[in-house]
């Protein structure tokens, strides 16, 4: 089996735990043995083979934006995730807990192009005139990886971690505030308790940046963005784990809230954990 055909393998196997709801091992570990620079190989075959199957993409997540994160995995640099429209959830719906592995959930800002963007060098100017919007969001990050034991070529493999995500439904001009952003506060609630509250300047100093970051990086992969793809720029804080019966409410000052519920059996038991 060449490299190549073992990547893709890789990709196959988290998409089927993924589906399965079953966790796995590290793809970084035997027999996989996935190393930094093949992991996006890993991602961009899976992701041709969800579009090969039907699959839509609708955007991109940026993650481990912050540099706590990024020092927990030994990393100087974020990373992206493919969204697709299956993977989107309408603000206030429900999410049954019986098909996620050990799901979290993280505030952050979406970005929703109303153009194209694309480009080796990319300004703030550019990203500004290329979005439609700007609203709140909440993605919905679930490991293929057991226990969320991984590093960044799992994460990486894994599309990011990404599972789901909620857009609210306010829509924010982006040429009107983007000298103000980074100091809006970003509550995250869960049974309105609040668990984890930063400004917008947590996400790479400014979110903006983040997307500069996410455009520039996707050049390189020969990807470039049009209008109506969503981009989740980030979180300021740090992830809530989730069990049935969570309401979790992400709100941004100056921007809105967005909200999610989460079904299933009470005192459902996390799958993979002991």
């Amino acid at each position: 089996m060449t490299r190549d055909a073992e990547l893709v393998r890789a990709g196959e196997q988290l998409r089927q735990s993924e589906l399965a709801v079953s966790p796995v091992d590290p793809v970084s570990a035997a027999p996989w043995g996935v190393q930094p620079d093949e992991a996006y190989r890993v991602q961009l075959a899976q992701a041709d083979s969800r579009r090969g199957a039907g699959a839509v993409r609708s955007g991109f997540k940026v993650g481990l934006t912050s540099t706590g994160m990024q020092t927990l995995l030994g990393v100087t640099e974020p990373d992206f995730g493919h969204l697709f429209a299956d993977m989107a959830v309408p603000d206030g719906g429900v999410i049954d807990r019986a098909d996620f592995i050990l799901p979290r959930a993280e505030p952050e800002l979406a970005f929703v192009l109303g153009g194209p963007l694309g480009a080796e060098k990319v300004s703030r100017d550019d990203v500004i005139a290329a979005t439609d919007y700007v609203t709140v969001s909440i993605e919905l990050v679930d490991s293929r990886v057991r226990d969320w034991k991984i590093t960044w070529a799992d994460t990486v493999s894994d599309n990011g971690s990404s599972s789901r995500y909620v857009l609210g439904d306010a829509r924010v001009d982006l040429s009107t505030v983007a000298a103000s952003l980074t100091g809006w506060r970003t509550d995250l609630m869960k049974n309105d308790e609040v668990v984890g509250s930063a400004p917008l300047s947590e996400v790479m100093g400014d979110p903006i940046d983040s997307v500069r970051w996410l455009v520039e990086t996707l050049f390189t992969f020969g990807i470039t963005m049009g209008a109506g793809d969503v981009i989740l720029s980030g979180s300021p804080c740090a992830a809530t784990n989730l069990l049935a019966g969570d309401r979790i409410v992400a709100t941004i000052e100056n921007v809105g809230t967005v909200s999610v519920l989460v079904a299933g059996a009470s005192g459902e038991r996390a799958k993979g954990t002991s």
